[in-house]
């Protein structure tokens, strides 16, 4: 993920574009043991992203 960004960063410094490229994810630990569903657990994922897609944008979820 770390070189996947590397990349996205070098090209927006290169290009002429009025658009710049990124990237966010989010990523868990999925317990079977625990009382939590996947789709719970996807949930919370999705959640996670858009935390570190907004503080790449200073907002706050």
């Amino acid at each position: 993920m770390e070189r996947l960004k590397e990349n996205m960063d070098n090209f927006n410094k290169q290009t002429q574009e009025r658009y710049k490229l990124s990237v966010s994810s989010g990523s868990g630990m999925f317990f079977p043991e625990r009382e939590q569903n996947l789709s719970e657990f996807f949930g919370e994922l999705d959640r996670l992203m858009y935390v570190e897609k907004a503080m790449k944008k200073n907002i706050s979820v």
